[in-house]
């Protein structure tokens, strides 16, 4: 979902239309039932969602918002989601980006769009040893060997 104007102020009802409370800070996500949504600028989200309810969320947003404050599109196909788990999760990604661990860092609960193996990627840390990966279709195989191989590597 985009909005043409100011976030903050729709962002309430865009919420209710999908079902999940939109995050009004950058990086941050939230989570309900079985979706979450995540803030990519003040003016953009990802609502992830069962595939078979995609086209009507989109529905229920584009006729909320008739005027096009905020437009809803499809984006089921657009991301592959990898989730890694366990210690040395952290340290893959470390191979193939720059990740602030740093106290005011990357904290759990949060998100942002970064590079990782040179791939443009959505980065979510639900806890302290999960982090679940948005790449892009055409570049997932690419990243699935590149931590494949960054696994093998003897550390």
């Amino acid at each position: 979902m985009s909005a043409a104007v100011d976030g903050n102020g729709i962002i309430d009802t865009a919420g209710e239309a999908v079902g999940v409370e939109l995050p009004a800070t950058a990086g941050a996500y939230k989570t309900q039932e079985a979706r979450f949504a995540l803030m990519l600028s003040p003016r953009s989200w990802i609502v992830q969602c069962n595939i078979d309810e995609e086209t009507a969320l989109v529905g229920r947003v584009n006729a909320t918002f008739a005027d096009r404050t905020i437009n809803a599109s499809r984006f089921s196909d657009y991301l592959c989601w990898f989730e890694l788990c366990g210690p040395d999760g952290t340290l893959l990604l470390k191979e193939g980006g720059f990740l602030s661990l740093e106290r005011d860092g990357f904290h759990v609960g949060h998100a942002k769009r970064t590079l990782i193996a040179k791939v443009t990627a959505v980065l979510i840390r639900p806890d302290d040893q999960a982090w679940l990966i948005g790449i892009e279709r055409s570049r997932a195989r690419y990243f699935a060997e590149w931590l494949i191989s960054c696994a093998c590597l003897d550390r």
